[in-house]
This record gives structure tokens, sequence and C-alpha cells, in this order.
């Protein structure tokens, strides 16, 4: 298993009928390849190796198709260690196995930080509405790289096709809006994002300032270059036309980057 593991990672080019083959030969073996990896291959790896692994659990479980790959990744989380639960997490979130979005569930609270982020990012890439209230509960209080891989999610929660049930929809847009004056760069960044698919592309929903009316540079304690980034990130024709009335508000510098 070695042999035909090592030579199929390789990136040596002259290597390629070789890596083929040994590829086929662990595709071959199934289960008993699945069992190697974890037992194996989840520490003291290159980087090579490591994205291998994850190349080879994708393949095994042919988006989600085959289900015991991510069957034995969720029974050995509770054995392996700390510092390899985020590994395997990461893994469940690329193999596209809908069904190991209960792997997050059970791991989003975990005391390790590492751990609640690829848990979070697990519900983000099998993203189901019930799991928008989990992914903002504790929000607040969440550190930084967390609050920004929650954000993550629940942009991938509302936006995707099935998007926030109605009501938690409305509710939770609003929610969303302290993150607009987040102390963090890519937090507001990620923000704005999810906020714009809470809405729905809907510019109603959100209640812009009135460029003409509002006085000061925060309305809302939120500065009008973020409710610029929000509605062009919205890009609906009433959030475009929000955008010009409001680019008065902004200082030249700022105004010359959305209209150059």
């Amino acid at each position: 298993m070695d042999t035909l593991f090592l030579t199929a990672a390789t990136g040596e080019p002259r290597f390629q009928a070789q890596r083929d083959s040994c590829e086929k030969a662990l595709l071959g073996r199934g289960a008993a390849t699945v069992e190697y990896l974890l037992a194996e291959r989840l520490s003291d790896q290159t980087p090579r190796q490591r994205r291998y692994v994850e190349t080879l659990f994708g393949l095994l479980s042919d988006s989600g198709r085959v289900r015991f790959p991510g069957e034995a990744i969720a029974g050995a989380m509770a054995a392996v260690p700390d510092q390899v639960r985020p590994q395997l997490l990461y893994i469940a979130s690329t193999m596209g196995d809908t069904s190991l979005g209960k792997l997050g569930l059970e791991w989003l609270t975990h005391d390790s930080l590492a751990v609640r982020c690829m848990a979070a990012r697990l519900l983000g890439a099998y993203p189901k509405p019930a799991y928008a209230e989990l992914l903002l509960r504790g929000l607040g209080s969440a550190p930084e790289v967390e609050r920004h891989q929650r954000l993550w999610s629940l942009s991938a929660v509302y936006g995707s096709k099935d998007g926030a049930a109605p009501t938690e929809g409305g509710k939770s847009c609003g929610r969303l809006q302290p993150y607009l004056v987040d102390s963090s760069l890519a937090v507001r960044h990620m923000a704005i994002r999810a906020l714009a698919n809470c809405a729905g592309g809907d510019f109603e929903r959100i209640g812009f300032p009135d460029p003409e009316k509002e006085k000061g540079n925060s309305p809302r304690g939120i500065s009008w270059l973020t409710w610029m980034e929000l509605a062009r990130v919205i890009a609906k024709p009433e959030a475009l036309a929000w955008s010009q009335k409001a680019a008065s508000r902004l200082a030249p510098e700022s105004r010359s980057f959305f209209f150059p």
C-alpha cells in the first residue's frame, strides 16, 4: 500500500503511467484503501501527499454516490486527536457526500477552534436552511477566524437553491448587519456577501439609507463605503441605481474605485 500510495502521489511527470496504474489499484481496493489512509496517511505527510489523500477520498466517494468513505471518516472522528480532526472535516467537505453534513452539526461546538471552523465549513459545503440558525448562534462571541468561516457558510446557505425559510431569512438579515462594522476587514467583506444572499437580491429587504436625506458618514453606524459595497454585491438594477446616488457621499478616492 505504501508503494502504491507514494507512487500515485508523486508529481514527477515521467512517472505518469505508473501513477495512473497505482491510482487505479488504490481505487480498486476500495475499503482497504480507506482503512489504510485513515491509519497511515493523516500525519507526517508532505503537502502533496496530504492533497492526494483528499483527492483519493473524493475519487472513492464518487461525488457522494459511494457512502463507505464518508462513513469511515465519521467513524474515525472520535478516535483521532484534535490536530487531525480538522483535516478529516475538511476532506469530508470536499467529497460531495451531503450526508456528511451531520458531522458539521456534531462538531460545531467542539472546544478546538480549528475543529469548529472546519465543522462550520462542512455545513456550508452541504447547505441546508436549518443550518442558518446554528451558524448564527454564538457568532458574536466567536474568534475572528471562526466569525469569518461561519459567515462564509451562511453565505453558502443563503445562496443555495433552497435558501433560508422566508420567516427565518428575514430575522437573519437583521442579525447579520452588526458584522458590517466588525473590527476585521475580512469578516466585514464576508458579512456583505452573506447579507446580500440572505436578502435574496431584494434591495428593499435590507432597507438602504437615503443618500439625499441621511446626514453624517455612517448611517445606522455603517459607513457609506460599506453600504456601497453591499449594493454592488447585490448588483440588481435598484441596488446599482442607489449606488449611483450614493457615490456623492464617498470621498473622491473611494468614488473613483467604484466609478473610474
